[in-house]
């Protein structure tokens, strides 16, 4: 509830107004406040980066394959897979997707 002096009814966790540092915020249900303590803690822990090795046999054809040949289809193999990767991302990120919890793209 409004009204020219401010908000009414609302609960509060402290006497008086609010602090120099302070803001009103409205939340939705299951929205939550972080403190600044846990949005330091957030944005400098360490990152998680995965690295997997991939080993790729040529066919056995009896083809030769030179190192330049070989170095060339593994990039390609590399770009495919990359592209493949960031369409599934893409694809997860829609409404009801799995990496998707309720953030409109």
């Amino acid at each position: 509830t409004y009204h020219d002096g401010g908000f009414v009814g609302w609960p509060r966790y402290h006497t008086g107004g609010l602090a120099s540092d302070e803001v009103a915020a409205v939340l939705q249900t299951g929205e939550y406040v972080a403190s600044r303590a846990e949005v330091s803690a957030a944005l400098t822990s360490p990152k998680v980066t995965n690295h997997y090795h991939v080993t790729v046999t040529p066919p056995s054809d009896g083809s030769s394959y030179d190192r330049k040949s070989a170095e060339a289809w593994g990039r390609t193999v590399a770009s495919t897979l990359k592209a493949e990767i960031i369409a599934t991302i893409d694809d997860q990120m829609r409404p009801g997707g799995r990496f998707n919890r309720g953030v409109k793209v």
